[in-house]
């Protein structure tokens, strides 16, 4: 007499589970690759205004490296969720993430570091360097995460960028998803 129930180890039941786990990955690629086409507003972000803000010390005061050049090394607009991590600055070679989404936080992975800017504040190479050290933080949360808020970007590699948030989605306190526009100066 032969069975094919749960504990017999025939039949297919015992795919199930790796089956359904590579499908939710699928899924979660394919979404991942297409939300920021689906969230795209059509339109420029808004720059914040010239003038006001704070005064930075120089060049390298921030803690980091001087800037080298402020010339766009990348551009790029990604959607980061809690699924996986985003590398803001692919060109680096260093193969590790910047950006995650937890919690209710958009965080740096370590060793990426995050600056909130003051409403009227550019991000450039020498303003990001010249942030003082305890300005950087490794995440933002709201408040002052929130849809067209910028911010300083010390990426895995130690280069200068700025991260403008274009929308953020929260479910029952969580961030779901933070669509951001990342620029790293090289």
């Amino acid at each position: 007499m032969t069975t094919d129930g749960p504990g017999s180890g025939s039949g297919s039941a015992r795919w199930v589970v790796p089956v359904v786990v590579a499908v939710i990955a699928a899924v979660a690629t394919v979404l991942a690759a297409v939300l920021p086409w689906l969230l795209d507003r059509g339109g420029d972000e808004p720059q914040p205004r010239p003038g006001a803000g704070r005064t930075t010390s120089g060049p390298g005061a921030g803690g980091g490296p001087t800037p080298t050049g402020t010339a766009v090394l990348v551009s790029v607009d990604r959607v980061v969720t809690s699924l996986g991590s985003t590398d803001v600055d692919p060109d680096d070679g260093d193969g590790l993430a910047d950006l995650s989404a937890a919690d209710d936080k958009l965080t740096a992975i370590s060793p990426a570091q995050l600056a909130p800017l003051e409403p009227g504040e550019r991000p450039s190479p020498a303003f990001c360097a010249g942030l003082p050290e305890d300005a950087w933080v490794g995440a933002v949360g709201p408040p002052t995460l929130a849809s067209g808020r910028t911010l300083c970007l010390r990426t895995s590699a130690g280069r200068w960028g700025a991260v403008a948030v274009t929308s953020i989605e929260m479910v029952q306190g969580k961030l779901a998803y933070a669509q951001v526009r990342a620029t790293v100066w090289g």
